[in-house]
């Protein structure tokens, strides 16, 4: 009788810490994935202003309202946001949207990684001025 009630202490000993292990590591899997999704919008991020200030692309308010960005020639080009504004980097994607607030522009990028998804959001106060 002692031995049966032994082997049930040390069988719900194990199978309670078995249970914390497992949730830890699904923990530690979305952390990870959400910092990959975090990192893919800052990439998307860097990449608008890289093209903002070094090669001295402009945004045009006129035809940029409302719009994603598309990388693909000498400067960002505007396109409807949908399925094809999303841009690869790695195994995660990006999408950059344009908002033009008064004098200021306004680019969010949301990075998404296995179904995760993270947001960086800038505003260039000014730069319509």
């Amino acid at each position: 009788m002692m031995t049966i009630l032994m082997m049930t202490a040390i069988l719900t000993a194990t199978l309670l810490s078995s249970a914390l292990i497992i949730r830890g590591i699904q923990l530690n899997r979305s952390q990870k994935w959400s910092t990959t999704a975090y990192f893919a919008a800052e990439s998307g991020i860097e990449r608008v202003v890289w093209y903002l200030r070094k090669q001295g692309c402009d945004f045009d308010d006129s035809i940029w309202s409302g719009k994603c960005v598309s990388f693909g020639g000498a400067c960002p080009a505007p396109i409807v946001c949908g399925a094809g504004a999303d841009i690869p980097v790695g195994a995660a994607k990006y999408r950059i949207e344009y908002f033009k607030d008064g004098v200021d522009l306004k680019l969010k990028s949301t990075g998404s990684y296995s179904g995760l998804k993270r947001s960086v959001e800038i505003r260039l106060t000014g730069y319509f001025e």
